[in-house]
């Protein structure tokens, strides 16, 4: 066969497909065939194998990442129908569940990027093109911001005052005195106390320095109002808890003015509460392995 009646060949099939696609009925039986076939062990192994070696063809790679570049550049209603799929699917979620799935696609992403150096580079360069493409960091601030004036839920431009839904105000109730780090800063403890998110390395370092020494700690377990100022919020949370002698710990590295003025309005306020805070050198004079 030709490469003329090759090509007419291949039009005639995507033609017919099409045609039974849109019938309905077709539609159920095929998607139906496929289901039974998709539960098959066999199949799955066949279709897992396929997919493998295909994808370690870098031919094949490139070639599916320009033709889903160029299918989504050009296809304006599929922008459209992608982002409100993904804006109804975020704002069904309640508070718990939003909680989990980004604790989830938090930890993927960190875990690929620490051990994948390729999927690490290409992350950073396409930051650093982003980047390189603003020219008016103002401006472009500004213009997001105002592309994102009105949206419902976890969006730029709506307060939990403001929120219609509720929502808002809902999680900002469910998460009162705990303040999500970034997850560049942040590290796993994996230890004694089983698997715990920790905003810096160093507390993870004091935690493990904590089980070695057979002392009993417990991370964040309380919060103390503090009213609102130039810090963030209107609460503050020692990082540790040492019920042995019942003092409260914060491990702090950077200490601005706001991280400041916050402690010593929470101890005036909290006079009878033990505290203090470690910083590198009362780490290091404890034996705590700092960098």
């Amino acid at each position: 066969m030709d490469k003329k009646h090759s090509r007419e060949f291949k039009e005639g099939c995507r033609q017919r497909m099409i045609a039974r696609w849109k019938d309905p009925e077709a539609r159920m039986r095929r998607t139906a065939s496929i289901g039974r076939t998709r539960r098959s062990a066999t199949s799955r192994a066949r279709t897992g194998a396929i997919t493998t070696a295909l994808w370690q063809k870098p031919a094949y790679v490139k070639k599916h990442h320009e033709s889903c570049v160029a299918a989504w550049e050009h296809d304006e209603e599929r922008r459209c129908a992608a982002s409100i799929t993904s804006q109804d699917s975020w704002d069904s979620l309640d508070d718990d569940e939003y909680t989990d799935r980004c604790d989830r696609g938090r930890e993927t992403f960190s875990k690929r990027y620490k051990s994948d150096k390729v999927f690490a580079e290409r992350v950073r360069e396409r930051g650093r093109k982003i980047h390189s493409r603003i020219k008016d960091k103002t401006a472009w601030r500004a213009n997001v911001s105002a592309s994102l004036q009105g949206r419902i839920g976890r969006r730029v431009g709506l307060t939990k005052e403001t929120d219609p839904t509720g929502m808002l105000r809902r999680l900002s109730e469910a998460y009162i005195g705990r303040i999500f780090a970034p997850s560049v800063h942040g590290k796993w403890y994996v230890g004694k106390h089983g698997r715990i998110y920790m905003r810096s390395g160093w507390e993870v370092a004091f935690a493990k320095w904590c089980d070695r020494k057979g002392v009993d700690w417990s991370y964040e377990p309380k919060y103390f109002m503090v009213g609102k100022g130039i810090w963030l919020g209107i609460t503050y949370t020692p990082d540790f808890f040492l019920p042995a002698g019942k003092l409260y710990i914060d491990v702090k590295g950077r200490f601005y003015e706001e991280n400041r003025q916050k402690i010593l309005t929470f101890m005036r306020l909290y006079p009878k509460v033990q505290f203090c805070v470690l910083r590198r050198k009362g780490l290091q004079e404890l034996g705590v392995d700092v960098l």
